[in-house]
């Protein structure tokens, strides 16, 4: 077997392992914060470290649910009225993109991040792992994990031109709340980032 071949299958075993010790990793985070709350602990001292349990502000995500996107424009511009939605400063790398294969400078170019890797890989499970992960994932749930749905694993839907354009203008109005990831594709922000961010 040729060398690339050989490690792409060792690859894709730990890429296996580490997706089930993540959700082991779930199950025992659920449990130890249950275990905690028990006894009234807040830091646990070990030898590698110390783990903290902590309160979040505010029991709600900063995301919200796919059916939000679905809204249509009208509905959006109404809802954000409200007050309650924060805009988020981000490149569209497909349009930077354009500009910089034209060999054109922008005055964000001081502000923007390269990419240190130009390619990256995805691995995709075959049927069965796949049947055996959605059982790992199913089992994690009922001891009430909450477990990123599937559909937040796909690559979020392109906004039509219509909203862009009316968040472009909000965001000339009002003062950003920027996010930093360190790249833009789900897959490769940390998981506990991911985790934190509110993906999973």
């Amino acid at each position: 077997m040729e060398d690339y071949k050989r490690l792409a299958t060792e690859a894709l075993k730990l890429h296996l392992k580490i997706k089930l010790d993540s959700l082991k990793l779930k199950e025992m985070k659920s449990e130890l914060l249950n275990k905690m709350s028990e006894h009234k602990t807040k830091k646990i001292l070990l030898d590698e470290g110390q783990i903290n349990s902590f309160k979040w502000k505010s029991g709600f995500s900063s995301l919200l649910r796919k059916e939000f996107r679905k809204l249509d424009i009208k509905k959006k511009r109404e809802l954000f009225k409200t007050g309650l939605l924060k805009i988020h400063f981000r490149l569209d790398p497909k349009r930077f993109q354009e500009l910089k294969n034209k060999k054109e400078k922008t005055e964000l170019d001081e502000y923007v991040i390269d990419k240190k890797n130009k390619m990256f890989l995805r691995f995709i499970f075959n049927e069965e792992t796949l049947d055996m992960l959605k059982s790992k994932k199913g089992e994690v749930t009922k001891a009430g994990v909450v477990v990123q749905d599937s559909d937040y694993e796909e690559s979020l839907e392109e906004i039509d031109e219509e909203e862009q354009e009316f968040w472009d203008e909000i965001a000339e109005e009002v003062e950003p709340d920027p996010i930093y990831f360190e790249d833009d594709e789900e897959a490769n922000i940390p998981y506990h980032e991911r985790e934190y961010l509110g993906y999973d």
